[in-house]
């Protein structure tokens, strides 16, 4: 048993937050981590200390483990969330609340979506409604970086000695969508 695992729940949530909130246990901006190492190693032993004593509850209220559920995602559209059935015009209670040109792009669809929170500054889910009538869950990918394509060299295909691996009977055509591998 560690020195944690004597602690009461607001204890190990007070020293938690006290790491977390001390700058000079941060890295550097740009860095990979948030925290230096000692920081680190800390805050995972009180996250698993934590972790013991919500199974400990857990166990003392008569439920088994396997039943233990974060807390659950919405199912379907509040009032207020936007929905859209062609990722291209959004809507809020009916009503048209952005109207995206046909060839937009998923980067470009989930800009427009921010600037459009931004500026009502109102952020609601966003929900897809298939053509079954089933709404789900839109996740803004975040750290998915948005490029613009790629120009196409002009000049001879690549051939399949460098393609990394491939056989010499494709080729790999790169244009503004991405490169496609063709048989030859």
């Amino acid at each position: 048993m560690s020195r944690l695992d004597k602690l009461s729940m607001e204890e190990l949530l007070a020293r938690q937050n006290a790491l977390v909130s001390d700058p000079k246990n941060k890295q550097p901006p740009g860095s990979f981590y948030i925290y230096d190492k000692k920081t680190q190693d800390k805050l995972s032993k009180i996250a698993w200390a934590i972790t013991t004593k919500l199974r400990e509850k857990k166990a003392t209220m008569g439920n088994d483990e396997d039943d233990f559920e974060e807390p659950d995602e919405p199912e379907e559209p509040d009032e207020g969330d936007w929905t859209t059935e062609d990722h291209r015009r959004f809507y809020s209670d009916r009503e048209l609340v952005l109207d995206l040109p046909a060839d937009t792009g998923e980067c470009e669809m989930w800009a427009a979506i921010e600037t459009r929170m931004k500026e009502d500054g109102f952020w609601p889910n966003v929900w897809w409604i298939s053509d079954h009538g089933n709404a789900h869950l839109m996740v803004n990918p975040g750290n998915k970086v948005c490029r613009p394509p790629r120009k196409k060299k002009k000049g001879k295909k690549k051939r399949g000695a460098k393609l990394g691996g491939l056989s010499r009977d494709f080729t790999r055509d790169c244009g503004p969508s991405g490169c496609e591998i063709k048989r030859r």
